[in-house]
C-alpha cells in the first residue's frame, strides 16, 4: 500500500472507531502553522487575533450558516442587518477576517486530510469571500486514486466516504458523475457554523450534520 499523498497534512490520522469518538480524529499537537503558498513554505504570522464576529465560532448562537454543498452565495450571517436597506452577500464578504489583519490563514477540519491555505488577493489581508471560496474550491475538488488507497485509510473509512458520496449525490445524476469529492470525507457535516482560533492564523473549521439541532435551537 501506498503512501498517503504529498497534499494530505502530515498530522492527519484514522481513529479506532468502536467505542472512540469519530472515524476521523487528528494529532492537535503536531498541527503545522507553515503555510505553503506561491511554490514556498513560509510560516503563518506569529501572535493572536480577533476573528471577525461573522465567523468567530460560537456553539450556543453560532454566527453563520452555509451549506458547503452550496457556493458562498448561500451563507447567512446571524448579526447582518436585514430588511431593504442591508448590503448584499457580496458587501460582506469583502470583510476583513480578523483584527489585525492577516495577509494569510490555514484552515483545517479534523475530517479533512488536507489544509486549506488562504493567501490575501492584495498581499495584506484576507477577506471573507477569499475564505469561503477557497474552501469551496478545495471542498469541490474530486478526490485521486491515492486519497482513497494508501496506508493511512482503510476499509471502513472507505465504505463510510462512499455510503456519504451515494447519499449526497442521490438527488441527481449529474452530482453522481462528479464522482467522490473532497467534501465525502466531513461523512454528511455539511453545516458550516464558524471557524475557532488554534494558533495565530491557523483555525478549525466547525461543523455539524443538517439533521442535528444546533445548540441555539435547543429551547431553555
Amino acid at each position: 500500500m501506498k503512501r498517503p499523498p504529498d497534499e494530505w497534512r502530515k498530522d492527519f490520522t484514522l481513529s479506532s472507531m468502536p467505542g472512540g469518538s469519530g472515524l476521523f480524529s487528528l494529532l492537535g499537537s503536531r498541527l503545522s502553522a507553515s503555510f505553503a503558498g506561491n511554490g514556498a513554505s513560509t510560516s503563518l504570522p506569529a501572535g493572536p487575533t480577533e476573528l471577525h464576529r461573522f465567523i468567530q465560532h460560537d456553539p450556543f448562537t453560532p454566527p453563520m450558516h452555509l451549506d458547503l454543498r452550496q457556493p458562498p452565495t448561500a451563507i447567512t450571517f446571524r448579526d447582518a442587518p436585514s430588511g431593504p436597506q442591508a448590503h448584499s452577500h457580496a458587501h460582506w464578504l469583502r470583510l476583513p477576517t480578523c483584527t489585525p489583519p492577516r495577509p494569510r490563514v490555514r484552515l483545517f477540519h479534523k475530517r479533512l486530510p488536507w489544509y486549506i491555505d488562504v493567501a490575501g488577493h492584495n498581499g495584506v489581508l484576507v477577506v471573507l469571500a477569499e475564505v469561503f471560496w477557497s474552501l469551496y474550491a478545495c471542498l469541490m475538488t474530486q478526490i485521486g486514486d491515492g486519497d482513497f488507497h494508501n496506508i493511512l485509510m482503510d476499509d471502513r473509512a472507505r465504505t463510510a466516504i462512499a455510503e456519504a458520496w451515494l447519499e449526497r449525490s442521490s438527488v441527481s445524476e449529474e452530482e453522481r458523475k462528479k464522482g467522490i469529492l473532497r467534501l465525502d470525507f466531513l461523512l454528511g457535516e455539511y453545516i458550516m457554523e464558524g471557524v475557532r482560533e488554534v494558533d495565530g492564523g491557523l483555525w478549525e473549521i466547525c461543523t455539524r450534520k443538517q439533521d442535528e439541532i444546533a445548540c441555539s435551537e435547543i429551547p431553555a
